[in-house]
């Protein structure tokens, strides 16, 4: 029988991430803070990436050590609970998305929006996490264990998506190129925070700390 491993330290950051998270969104939507407060509150910006980051780390550390035929079953069962978790929390959202409608009207054109936004991005905005942390792992999974890439070119062409992501979602506006790339783009898949432009390089870097282990060097650590 094989032990499990508990990583406390993962689940200890976990659990400050997410309060820090609610506490940032509560400030930016809600309430006003000092100006201290509010800053040490805009850390949350690096929750998201570590919940990728772990999510993915603690996939591969499991599939790592697994047969090939076993591999396959267990992203299954995870894609199925990712999927499963996703579906859920949908219809408890679009509960909300229903009284809005009800209470407000919407027309045609709000519905066709809805189901296009569930389709290419998310049902709701703040579970827009676990499609993208599927597609980012997927993305792990196949280029690893089924196209068989090499780990440094999994990260490269991982990190070649996120640059990309990056410029068009934040300096979009730098040039009428990346401009109109971007205005394009939204037009159909609403947004470049997806699995594709921001979760594969995560799922990437959780998926060798998972199989090579942290590096000995602070310096290339940090990098």
């Amino acid at each position: 029988m094989t032990s499990k491993t508990n990583y406390n330290a993962i689940d200890f950051v976990k659990f400050l991430s997410a309060i820090l998270l609610v506490c940032a969104h509560t400030a930016s939507e809600r309430v006003s803070l000092p100006p201290v407060l509010d800053l040490c509150c805009s850390l949350y910006i690096i929750t998201v990436p570590f919940f990728f980051i772990a999510s993915a780390f603690l996939f591969f550390k499991k599939l790592n050590t697994q047969a090939q035929e076993e591999q396959k079953q267990s992203y299954k069962r995870y894609s199925s609970r990712i999927w499963t978790m996703y579906l859920v929390w949908s219809l408890i959202y679009f509960c909300f998305i229903l009284i809005g409608w009800i209470k407000d009207g919407c027309s045609l054109s709000d519905v066709a929006k809805y189901f296009h936004h569930a389709v290419v991005f998310s049902t709701y905005p703040t579970i827009w996490f676990l499609p993208a942390l599927w597609v980012g792992v997927t993305l792990v999974y196949v280029c690893r264990y089924r196209w068989e890439w090499s780990n440094k070119n999994i990260l490269l062409v991982s990190l070649l998506f996120y640059l990309v992501g990056s410029i068009c979602y934040s300096y979009h506006s730098l040039t009428p190129i990346t401009e109109t790339i971007h205005q394009v783009y939204t037009s159909v898949f609403v947004t470049w925070r997806n699995g594709l432009f921001n979760a594969f390089v995560y799922a990437a870097l959780g998926y060798l700390i998972a199989v090579e282990g942290c590096v000995d060097k602070i310096k290339s650590s940090i990098g």
